[in-house]
Order: C-alpha cells, then structure tokens, then sequence
C-alpha cells in the first residue's frame, strides 16, 4: 500500500484566500524492488499547483532514505490533479507538502 496522506499547504492565513484541494491522487505503486527488499517508508513532497490544477515542480521536502521510493512518490505526484488555490476568487499558484507512505501489508 503507498499513498497520499495529508494535504497541507499555502493559503489559509489570509483572508479570501482558498488552498487547493485534492481532485484526483491515485495511490503510488509500491516499486518491485522496494517489495522484494521489504523497505518501507514515508516520503514527504513538496509540491506546486499552478493555477490550471496541474502539478508543477515536485521535489522532495524529507527523503524516506530510499531513492526508490522517493522516485516512485515524485513520479505518481506529478500525475496527480487539484482544483487550484484561489485568492479573491482568482486561481493562483500554490505550494503544497503531502506525504506518501510506502507500507508493506501482508497481502503484498
């Protein structure tokens, strides 16, 4: 199991001001090689929603201590959609930091 935890982000200190929020964040697929060497982890990402909901830059704010399941969390983000922030009713561009957790369960 590997996905998205958390949304928090830019925008709710001033006033008319709206965060973006989630439309779609599919789950990361759990990388084979990170299964076979059972490593789990939780990556924290930061991340950019441009005003159209797209995903802009993507980087990662606090590394799991695996380059392959930070790779696999930066790749699924950037898929991922949102209906964007808002300032005064206008979309603006946002910075987000969403976590993604890699854990293992019996049935993989």
């Amino acid at each position: 199991m590997a996905g998205p935890s958390g949304a928090s982000g830019a925008g709710g200190g001033r006033r008319g001001t709206l965060p973006p929020k989630p439309k779609q964040m599919d789950r990361a697929a759990y990388p084979a090689q990170a299964r076979r060497d059972n490593v789990q982890g939780t990556v924290q990402l930061r991340i950019e929603v441009l005003t159209s909901g797209k995903v802009g830059c993507v980087a990662v704010a606090r590394s799991s201590g695996c380059t392959v399941l930070d790779r696999a969390a930066c790749e699924t983000a950037q898929a991922w959609t949102f209906t964007p922030a808002e300032d005064d009713g206008q979309p603006i561009v946002a910075e987000l930091r969403v976590s993604v957790i890699f854990k293992l369960t019996e049935r993989q």
